[in-house]
C-alpha cells in the first residue's frame, strides 16, 4: 500500500506544478530523486518484540517511537522479508555520550551491547518456540 501513496502523492505534485504553470504562466519542472522506500515495521513482530522487551527489560524501560522521516536502507530487507527497525538507546549524556550516529563525536555507552544481546536472543527464542508450536 505504501508504495501506492508515494505515487498519488507524485501524480499530485505534477498536477499542482502544472496548475502553477497555467495559473501564472511559467515553465516549472517538478525533479523528483528517488530514495530508500519507506520502512514498515510488521506489526505482529512490533507486538512480540515489544511483549519479551517488557519482560526482559521491563515495561517501563519499553517505549515506542512515533514515524518519522528519514532514510535507511534497510526498509530493502524489511520490504522483501518483514522486520522491525529498533533501538537499544546507546545514548548515556551523564558519561558524554549524547552526538547523534552521523557525528564525528559519536559514542555509545557499550552496556547496551549485553542488554541488546540478551533482549535479541529472547525475541528470536520465543519467536521460534511460538513457530514450533503452531506447526506442531
Amino acid at each position: 500500500m505504501i508504495p501506492e501513496i508515494r505515487e498519488k502523492i507524485i501524480v499530485r505534485f505534477q498536477q499542482m506544478v502544472k496548475g502553477v504553470e497555467l495559473s501564472h504562466d511559467v515553465t516549472a519542472t517538478l525533479q523528483i530523486t528517488p530514495g530508500y522506500p519507506v520502512l514498515v515495521n510488521d506489526p505482529l513482530l512490533v507486538k512480540h518484540t515489544q511483549d519479551v522487551a517488557a519482560e526482559v527489560l521491563g515495561g517501563d524501560h519499553v517505549h515506542s517511537l512515533r514515524p518519522r522521516m528519514g532514510a535507511e536502507d534497510f526498509a530493502y530487507f524489511c520490504n522483501k522479508w518483514g522486520g522491525i527497525m529498533v533501538g537499544l538507546g546507546c545514548h548515556d549524556p551523564n558519561k558524554g555520550m549524547q552526538h547523534g550516529l552521523h557525528s564525528p563525536y559519536f559514542d555509545f555507552d557499550e552496556t547496551v551491547l549485553d542488554i541488546g544481546t540478551r533482549l535479541f536472543g529472547q525475541v528470536l527464542k520465543r519467536y521460534l518456540e511460538k513457530s514450533t508450536a503452531t506447526t506442531a
